[in-house]
């Protein structure tokens, strides 16, 4: 049929029936059934309805009618303010092929079984059931967001191993992202970045993944800042889960060791110390567990690294006495501080005192002493007081493998594959890295690896500080330990 029929111009529907005018598309008001809800076999409704928003994101007032978007989205339909009050969530999301919907108007069923596949991802990717902002944030959003709705069938489908289909609803999902206006744009466009990132990283993908960050980045700078973006907020619990997940992958990017974190550490240190914005309330993090505060020194390590290595080579070669012993007597007070504040870290308290987040713990405490001797202090592997540390950390890892915590072991599996001389400790750290990656084939992972078997390329014998930040620049890569 010709796109000029009154059936098929794509007019917003104001006297059709429920769907139709969900849809914001013209309804040919046909009775008992209309044409589009006939095809689908919906339950076609002619009554008056008010639409809701099922995040539970209470605007004040209604704002002024926006001008057409030729990319309309689900959240569109939700009357919105620069008002926006975010109160707790009380929405439980349950996937649904209700009329109502968005699942239903605006995914194939194929993208609906790509959703709940994602439904049980998060369940598996967080370490807090009762607190899963993955999947709480995450899938409530996607009930009012176009653009979030496909990214989630992205992820899905990435666990379904079809790169395809991965790239077919990123595809859908970017053509839905729109510049942000208000204050639920930016919270809705900075949960679709997260999301992108997410699943790049999950890909192997070396350069979009931070592309996207650097996306992230400037949007938080235009609207503030992330002080002013909590605020704004009201210090809800999802916008809490989105500043955090931000600085979990500033922290864990390998370009933090060549520039710093994105962040400052003072202002990082302002929102979860100062401000306590992961408190009680908030629970225990889905990404970082009880980890958070060791994680957040982890930060503090890479920006001393940076500082400090701007001016180790020319110190090296400085015939100035006293240069060199001012630059040397300042590395060990960092060294001390690191150490000492590393000794003092103490976990985010969770309710049921899982163990196993505390093995966790205490492996990501050896990881941050192993990040300060080699890399601050220039201690060489194979002294004895880094090879405690690796076999304490194997150790911690043998009891982790089996468990959910697996797909929390990149980091310390490439800092243990770093600094591991012998044949055995090699052998052992790679049969560690081949249980995990077939378990939850993790793009990312595989990079780490190739990086660790290049290290064991290039120091045979263990006995030279290897910096696999060198290794990520000559593949051009950009590494996420997440």
């Amino acid at each position: 049929m010709s796109s000029q029929s009154p059936r098929f111009k794509r007019q917003r529907s104001k006297t059709g029936c429920k769907n139709c005018r969900l849809r914001k598309r013209k309804c040919d008001e046909l009775h008992p059934t209309c044409t589009f809800c006939h095809t689908r076999d919906l339950i076609c409704e002619y009554n008056e309805i008010k639409i809701l928003n099922p995040t539970s994101f209470k605007p004040s007032k209604r704002i002024k009618k926006v001008q057409k978007n030729p990319l309309v989205s689900c959240s569109d339909l939700i009357p919105l303010t620069t008002d926006l009050h975010f109160p707790e969530p009380i929405f439980s999301p349950i996937l649904n092929t209700n009329a109502l919907s968005p699942l239903i108007l605006y995914l194939d069923d194929q993208g609906i079984d790509y959703v709940r596949q994602f439904e049980q991802i998060a369940s598996t990717l967080s370490l807090s059931q009762s607190t899963n902002y993955i999947k709480s944030t995450f899938l409530t959003l996607a009930f009012s967001n176009e653009a979030i709705l496909n990214l989630l069938a992205a992820w899905g489908a990435l666990h379904y191993g079809d790169s395809d289909d991965v790239n077919k609803y990123l595809m859908l999902a970017k053509g839905s992202i729109k510049n942000p206006h208000d204050r639920f744009d930016y919270f809705t466009t900075f949960a679709c970045y997260l999301i992108q990132m997410a699943i790049y990283i999950n890909t192997g993908d070396t350069q979009n993944w931070f592309q996207i960050f650097r996306k992230c980045e400037t949007m938080i700078r235009e609207y503030g800042g992330l002080i002013k973006f909590i605020t704004d907020f009201q210090y809800s619990n999802d916008c809490k889960f989105l500043i955090s997940n931000f600085q979990f992958y500033d922290v864990m990017s390998s370009e933090s060791l060549e520039r710093g974190t994105t962040c400052t550490m003072d202002k990082y240190l302002s929102l979860f110390k100062g401000r306590r914005i992961l408190d009680e309330t908030y629970g225990v993090d889905p990404y970082q567990g009880c980890c958070q505060p060791i994680y957040l020194l982890l930060g503090e390590i890479m920006n001393t690294y940076v500082e400090l290595k701007k001016d180790r080579h020319n110190i090296v070669n400085c015939e100035s006495v006293n240069v060199r012993v001012q630059y040397y007597k300042k590395v060990n007070e960092k060294v001390d501080h690191l150490i000492q504040s590393i000794d003092k870290c103490q976990p985010t308290p969770i309710p049921d005192g899982d163990g196993l987040q505390l093995k966790l713990f205490e492996l990501c405490c050896i990881i941050g002493r192993m990040y300060v001797l080699l890399y601050i202090k220039q201690t060489q592997p194979k002294s004895s007081e880094i090879q405690l540390l690796l076999l304490d950390a194997i150790s911690i890892i043998d009891e982790l493998i089996s468990t959910h915590l697996a797909s929390n072991l990149s980091m310390a599996l490439l800092m243990c594959g770093i600094t591991c001389g012998n044949k055995y400790d090699r052998q052992n750290i790679n049969g560690k890295f081949k249980i995990v990656y077939d378990k939850f084939r993790q793009g990312n992972l595989k990079r780490i690896w190739e990086i660790v078997k290049e290290s064991w390329e290039r120091n045979p014998l263990g006995n030279v500080c290897i910096d696999w930040l060198d290794i990520c620049h000559d593949f051009n890569w950009k590494i996420s330990m997440i």
